[in-house]
């Protein structure tokens, strides 16, 4: 068991660092694609485990050698902790010894998720407290750029004073809120603040997003996946501005 804990944490870490020196090659201005590798990095790490543990294609070779039959005899004489002698993790026995590491993963790992369950569920609180913006939206007079044809789900505006900065969020339907304050905003500024959170919706940050939080949580013990997760988000954010040749302004989630 602790061989194979090790084994995952070694390729989660070798795999980080080729994300990382990806990052040494590629051109700064790159943002798209360097999000997309650091996505592609956190994304990995949800599925290593099954590549990790799951037996793959062995090659047996027949030796006609005394010695070898009498180490496979002994070997095969060695007892091996069974599922009865503790838990498993990602279907791999783990002994009595293990189980304390597993469980304070476990136990770390759980809180985390409930913390991002948590703050969704703040998140529909304060969509349902928001004002939902109609004619004065802003949307519609968006309705005549080239791209926006190509943001097929359907788009909520809001308005809340319980938020300081634009959010985008929603995988199925998209919602936008602006803060109180954007009502007081030039035409041009609300029109480029509009156009970053479309980008957003347009690249589907949000299911990237989620899928980083999960693997931070689930490697929640490794300081390069939470690197890794603030890397993309960096990234993101210019890649939206650099979608359709805006200039960076606050951004949004």
């Amino acid at each position: 068991a602790f061989v194979t804990i090790l084994l995952l944490v070694l390729k989660g870490t070798l795999l980080l660092l080729v994300a990382a020196a990806c990052m040494l090659v590629l051109p700064k201005r790159a943002y798209a694609l360097r999000h997309l590798v650091w996505a592609t990095s956190l994304g990995a790490l949800l599925v290593l485990p099954l590549f990790v543990v799951l037996p793959g294609p062995r090659l047996t070779v027949p030796v006609a050698s005394p010695l070898v039959a009498a180490a496979q005899l002994s070997a095969s004489a060695l007892p091996l902790p069974s599922a009865r002698d503790g838990a498993a993790l990602f279907g791999v026995p783990v002994v009595p010894a293990a189980l304390p590491l597993v469980a304070a993963w476990a136990a770390v790992a759980a809180a985390i998720l409930l913390w991002l369950l948590i703050g969704r569920i703040a998140l529909g609180r304060l969509l349902r407290r928001a004002e939902r913006l109609r004619d004065e939206s802003g949307l519609e007079r968006l309705r005549g750029a080239p791209w926006l044809h190509e943001v097929t789900r359907p788009v909520a505006l809001y308005r809340s004073d319980a938020v300081s900065m634009p959010m985008t969020w929603g995988m199925l339907q998209s919602v936008i809120v602006l803060p109180a304050e954007a009502a007081s905003w030039s035409e041009e500024r609300r029109r480029v603040v509009l156009l970053h959170e479309l980008a957003h919706v347009r690249r589907r940050d949000g299911a990237t997003q989620l899928m980083a939080s999960v693997a931070c949580a689930l490697w929640w013990f490794h300081p390069l996946a939470w690197y890794a997760a603030r890397r993309m988000r960096v990234e993101r954010e210019h890649a939206c501005d650099d979608l359709f040749g805006l200039e960076l302004v606050q951004p949004g989630v």
